[in-house]
């Protein structure tokens, strides 16, 4: 396979994540796309580490969020690397890491870099402007409440594994780890 190739194959890997978790809503093949050890780098929002744990992240906000779309802007490949530039849109109907329902549409920009490995996502980190969002929406997640915090470490144990999960907000542990 060509270098060009390799690039095209790794950009149809991260599409067809997207389009599975996020855009057809099928959560229990999210995990198909995803390396066993895959880490989430979540900024303000934490890291999460393992598939497992992943696809649960993935199926709480498709929950809170049923409606949600994720519309590809730019996708950009690079070595293992694929970046896409997004909007995300969807109504908050759920629960979402602690902050009650709204029932109010929400919108946001997203940029997510992610690493190939051996035909899988390995990584991902997000970088999603949050603060684009109706703060009256959703007001946490504006910035500005995660700005200083201190991270939290939360761990439960999993199946004989234990999971980490960093976060600056208490309440995000208290619902990973219930």
């Amino acid at each position: 396979m060509t270098t060009q190739d390799n690039l095209e194959e790794n950009k149809r890997i991260v599409r067809a994540f997207i389009e599975t978790a996020f855009n057809k809503h099928q959560i229990d093949r999210v995990g198909d796309h995803l390396t066993a050890d895959m880490k989430w780098h979540g900024g303000t929002l934490g890291t999460v580490e393992g598939r497992e744990n992943f696809v649960g992240l993935v199926g709480a906000i498709v929950s809170a969020l049923p409606d949600l779309r994720n519309v590809e802007q730019d996708i950009i490949a690079e070595r293992d690397i694929v970046s896409v530039r997004a909007v995300v849109e969807g109504t908050h109907k759920g629960d979402l890491l602690g902050i009650a329902a709204s029932g109010k549409p929400v919108r946001w920009d997203a940029v997510d870099v992610y690493r190939i490995e051996g035909g899988k996502i390995a990584e991902e980190w997000a970088a999603d402007d949050r603060a684009s969002s109706d703060r009256e929406t959703i007001p946490s997640f504006g910035k500005t409440r995660y700005r200083w915090a201190p991270t939290v470490r939360c761990e439960r144990n999993n199946r004989s594994a234990i999971s980490r999960l960093e976060s600056p907000d208490p309440a995000i542990c208290a619902i990973w780890s219930s």
